[in-house]
């Protein structure tokens, strides 16, 4: 049976979409095909139609997850504090599977090949490219980029610990370096 390529197109965002949820919460090796295809409605057998491997299942997740503003579309530093409270939040970490894969996966891509690993750097090129947008003009690549290492590192850690108080602690000095990294100065809300 042929499909239309819309509806394969639907079945292939399908998959990827449940994928990136499954890969998020259990990690890269805690994940089958049997049932990423499962938890889209769909058998094993229909998953060669639209990839040629789990590595690159894998990578597609980053390639589509990528929400790339311009570097020079600048909007109000106010809107780059409202990113730093929603990603160093508790909803964030206790919510991995639908949170930022590049804190959810870092140590997943970093152990796949160059096609993993080539979707991850742009995905982080990308979010990169976000907060120099979102910061305006105080926050060039270099503060950007130190703001992004704080905000993964930031939540990665809040979820490795074995306690919500010291987890809070996590997310509270990581909100404070990162505003202090882009010049948000003037808060002091956590």
């Amino acid at each position: 049976m042929s499909y239309s390529p819309e509806h394969t197109a639907r079945t292939r965002r399908r998959i990827v979409a449940n994928a990136r949820r499954l890969f998020k919460s259990r990690g890269y090796d805690g994940v089958g095909i049997d049932t990423i295809m499962a938890e889209a409605g769909l058998t094993r057998g229909g998953f060669y139609a639209h990839f040629a491997s789990k590595e690159e299942l894998f990578a597609a997740i980053f390639g589509d997850d990528a929400e790339t503003p311009a570097p020079g579309t600048a909007r109000p530093a106010g809107d780059l504090e409202a990113l730093i409270r929603r990603y160093l939040s508790i909803a964030h970490r206790d919510h991995q599977g639908e949170g930022c894969p590049l804190a959810a996966l870092s140590v997943d891509a970093a152990a796949q090949g160059s096609a993993v690993r080539d979707h991850y750097t742009a995905l982080l090129e990308a979010a990169i490219h976000r907060i120099m947008g979102l910061g305006g003009e105080a926050v060039g690549r270099e503060r950007a980029t130190a703001v992004m290492a704080t905000l993964v590192g930031g939540i990665v850690l809040a979820r490795a610990v074995n306690d919500q108080r010291t987890s809070s602690k996590i997310l509270s000095a990581c909100r404070k370096a990162t505003r202090n990294l882009a010049n948000l100065g003037g808060s002091t809300r956590n």
